[in-house]
């Protein structure tokens, strides 16, 4: 199935991002007020469609050949930046840093961040809310109150 002319739009500007949240705004002309939580929740509902991630990924696949970027070249700067590193320890930082800010943009290296509590220990959970039995009528009340709508 083909995209919609927003679709692309947003499958452009997430390549060109990754920034799902930025893209969506984007794409489809989202008002400012508009929170960013909703924005977030409808870029990642698009990136599950096959059809977008598909697009996307294409589109990753272009940039990378369009400005000669792999794996590999990546790889030779590192290298190079190694090499540097013995030659002159203070030039050796920024050479590292830009080769992982060029990985980081062209989604070669992703960060993960695990969340935990004090210590280490598991995030605490006591004390929330189980609203799986409430009505709509009763959560659409609470998001209300909260803010959220």
């Amino acid at each position: 199935m083909p995209l919609t002319i927003k679709q692309e739009e947003f499958c452009q500007h997430f390549a060109t991002w990754g920034n799902g949240g930025k893209a969506y705004r984007h794409a489809y002309d989202v008002a400012p007020e508009t929170k960013q939580t909703s924005v977030y929740v409808q870029a990642s509902e698009l990136l599950k469609k096959p059809e977008i991630a598909a697009r996307v990924e294409e589109l990753r696949e272009e940039f990378k050949l369009a400005t000669k970027v792999t794996v590999e070249s990546l790889a030779a700067e590192f290298d190079e930046a190694r090499e540097h590193a013995l030659k002159d320890p203070k030039g050796s930082a920024a050479a590292v840093a830009a080769s992982n800010a060029k990985a980081k943009l062209l989604g070669f290296h992703v960060e993960r961040h695990e969340h935990s509590g004090p210590g280490g220990s598991p995030i605490r959970t006591e004390g929330t809310l189980d609203i799986t039995g409430l009505s709509d009528a009763v959560l659409e009340e609470l998001l209300s109150k909260l803010g959220q709508k």
